[in-house]
């Protein structure tokens, strides 16, 4: 299946070598079908044969329990955990502010603010990821244009910090994304399902990722702050 959908787009896949996972799983397979014969009379072999059986059923769990295990978990690994740049935040600010309810509206690029911890890599995957940043900064821009007293183009600015947790000692990235908004916001609002900016889910989102949200003041001339946290990766999965 997976040659067929790269055929359908003119690549030719040599998964059987060139995929380290792929590789080991069909290689360890293949030992154990041309080891069939000899299993199914395992009890009747001499002993030559006993020790090949045996030969055989070793390189068929090192390639299988071995080099298969750890090339797939390096594969969820990369998959799940997520380099997190200055380019990237950029990216899903501008294709937020591109989306057509914004299509009549004079928003200002990202104010990002202060970004030292970055790059930095989350435990989160890519999409996660940007649809929580992406309905955070539609929310904050949705926000400022409705109730707040603009002068030029709406504009959001976002601030990244690291902390480390007094009690857990595990290292958390906070994203802190301000705007100039008087409309109310709180906590309880954040992690409702009732309010119609549908935050409650975005919340729901971070959750399932051992993050949290919450909501604080801002100094001017912002008016308040969303904080986003997030697990950072620990040293085994920067090394995956």
């Amino acid at each position: 299946r997976l040659r067929r959908i790269g055929r359908a787009h003119g690549e030719r896949l040599n998964l059987a070598r060139k995929d380290p996972a792929l590789s080991a799983l069909l290689r360890g397979f293949g030992v154990l079908r041309r080891a069939a014969p000899l299993m199914d009379r395992a009890e009747r072999l001499g002993r030559r044969g006993r020790a090949r059986l045996l030969r055989a059923l070793r390189h068929a769990t090192r390639l299988l329990n071995v080099e298969g295990y750890e090339a797939v978990r390096a594969l969820l690994d990369r998959l799940r955990v997520l380099d997190v740049d200055a380019d990237l935040l950029r990216g899903v600010f501008e294709r937020t502010r591109r989306e057509p309810a914004f299509a009549d509206a004079a928003v200002a690029p990202l104010l990002l603010e202060d970004a030292a911890p970055l790059p930095c890599r989350l435990v989160i995957p890519r999409h996660a990821f940007e649809d929580v940043l992406a309905n955070l900064m539609r929310n904050a821009l949705q926000s400022t244009l409705r109730h707040g007293e603009i002068e030029g183009p709406a504009r959001i600015g976002l601030r990244v910090e690291s902390e480390i947790d007094v009690i857990t000692g595990l290292a958390r990235a906070v994203f802190l994304l301000r705007d100039a908004s008087p409309q109310r916001l709180t906590p309880e609002m954040l992690r409702g399902r009732y309010i119609e900016e549908g935050l409650g889910l975005t919340a729901d989102l971070v959750s399932r990722y051992e993050g949290t949200l919450d909501v604080r003041e801002a100094e001017a001339p912002w008016t308040k702050a969303v904080v986003l946290k997030l697990p950072r990766a620990d040293e085994d999965d920067e090394e995956a």
